[in-house]
This record gives C-alpha cells, sequence and structure tokens, in this order.
C-alpha cells in the first residue's frame, strides 16, 4: 500500500470532511483534488510560495510567483467548509 493510500485510507477512518494536504521543498506549485481518482487543478513550474489562510469557514491558498511581483497572485483555490473540491477564486 503507497503513502497516498494510506493517508486518504486515514481520512475515512477519522471522517474527515475536506481534507487538505500543504507540502513544499518541490518548487512548484500545485493544487489537486485528493479523492479516490486525484486530478491536478493547477500546476506551475515557476518558483514561488503559497499563503494559506485557515478558517472554520473555509482555507484559502494563494499562489505566488516572487519573480512576477507586479503580477500579484498567480491563482488563488478556496476548500469551503462541508464542500469537498478546490474552487477556483
Amino acid at each position: 500500500m503507497g503513502r497516498r493510500d494510506r493517508i486518504t485510507r486515514g481520512w475515512g477512518g477519522c471522517q474527515v470532511p475536506n481534507p487538505v494536504v500543504l507540502t513544499g521543498d518541490v518548487h512548484r506549485h500545485r493544487a489537486a483534488c485528493m479523492k479516490a481518482n486525484p486530478s491536478l487543478r493547477f500546476v506551475s513550474d515557476r518558483r514561488g510560495y503559497v499563503h494559506a489562510t485557515v478558517t472554520p469557514e473555509k482555507m484559502t491558498a494563494r499562489y505566488f510567483d516572487p519573480a512576477e511581483v507586479t503580477r500579484g497572485v498567480a491563482r488563488t483555490h478556496v476548500v469551503n467548509d462541508g464542500r469537498p473540491g478546490l474552487v477556483t477564486g
């Protein structure tokens, strides 16, 4: 059994309604839905960082590319409480 399988099975056992995984050290942006068949929603090979704001109502992730400071946020994704999946904001 792979690592992702162990993690997602653990979510099911604990009845986690909206699991979110934040990881780093890959030097790329990625956003994906992690249900039974993961699908990438956002991919960028540019270096940068993500700023996450977490409240009881939602988690908002803003992806930044410091090489393009004037452009600001490269992409924003939201995970709303009680509604599985990523919403592009």
